[in-house]
């Protein structure tokens, strides 16, 4: 080889090394990009769901310190710890890899209208975020010699942008937190209370089954008669927190309650449990802690934890 020819191949190579650093390389870093949806928590007042789920819009509303669940043709208490959930998973989310820039493959990673999740989060009328939410994917990762044979599982969500047609992975299952049906977003707290606040139930039972359980002192009596202290400490262990799950569809309440359990305590605004019987076996349930939700329970359920007999509190009591 002489000069000249070694000059060439230079001037060749450099040529590359300019088209491929300066020329395509940024075509692909501008698609390519790690931080996804960049919010404000404190801002947000109103996020805007398409679950796959349940097709069907589901708003939810920020009002003073409050969310509110709009849907069915009235508001609903929203549960606040999986709002807080949706919005830290949004802010959380980074791109792991670029895995499609054409909408012609939304379909193949459930990223359509008609396959995706949508979230939609806005400050007043402003947009903050539009995310469309597919489907994802797992691997098992083999832990080391020491674990015994057990295995990890990785998990990748594929996720786009509403102004965008590239498609990336991302960390984690998000379909699990956004692909929610209305419900799911509903405030599902029953029960809440310390257990060592407590000092009077009130049990309003039928005909001349009812009696009160106070605390005098250190101790707990049904009247005169001093109740078993084991039974008593594992029946206020039962009412510490409790949430349910299952609403009780179409049942708005109206009547009077079969039976009802008022629940007071030093700290606290006394606590209303009210059953409404349907048959032998199934009750509707209502707390004051949360006066928009009815919720079913089978007579086995929560139902046979709270609405006790005056009997299991005496069981244990010697004569």
């Amino acid at each position: 080889y002489n000069n000249q020819i070694l000059l060439i191949i230079l001037a060749a190579l450099t040529l590359i090394l300019v088209w491929t650093k300066f020329i395509r390389s940024p075509k692909k870093e501008r698609t390519f990009k790690q931080e996804l949806v960049a919010i404000d928590t404190a801002r947000v007042s109103r996020i805007v769901l398409l679950p796959q789920a349940e097709k069907r819009t589901i708003e939810l509303v920020k009002q003073e310190n409050r969310w509110i669940l709009k849907g069915e043709g009235r508001d609903y208490r929203a549960q606040k710890s999986y709002i807080q959930n949706l919005l830290g998973e949004l802010m959380r989310m980074r791109a792991q890899r670029l895995v499609a820039t054409s909408k012609d493959q939304w379909a193949e990673y459930q990223l359509t209208d008609s396959l995706a999740t949508r979230v939609q989060v806005y400050e007043s009328d402003r947009p903050m975020a539009d995310v469309y939410i597919g489907r994802f994917t797992y691997k098992q990762i083999p832990q080391s010699q020491y674990g015994y044979g057990q295995q990890n599982i990785e998990g990748a969500t594929y996720v786009r942008l509403s102004d965008e047609e590239e498609v990336y992975a991302v960390e984690g299952f998000l379909t699990m937190t956004f692909n929610q049906g209305f419900d799911h977003w509903r405030d599902h707290t029953f029960l809440k209370t310390r257990k060592n606040d407590l000092v009077k139930i009130t049990f309003d039972y039928p005909a001349d089954s009812s009696f009160v359980l106070e605390k005098t002192g250190a101790h707990w009596y049904v009247g005169t008669q001093k109740a078993d202290s084991a039974s008593v400490d594992a029946y206020l262990g039962q009412l510490r927190s409790r949430d349910l799950y299952d609403f009780a569809k179409g049942f708005q309440g109206g009547g009077i309650p079969d039976l009802v359990v008022t629940i007071e305590g030093n700290n606290m605004m006394p606590i209303t449990l009210e059953a409404f019987r349907q048959d032998e076996k199934e009750y509707f349930l209502h707390s004051s802690l949360n006066p928009d939700a009815y919720f079913y329970s089978a007579q086995s359920g929560i139902f046979k934890d709270v609405f006790i007999p005056l009997s299991s509190l005496l069981a244990s009591q010697n004569p």
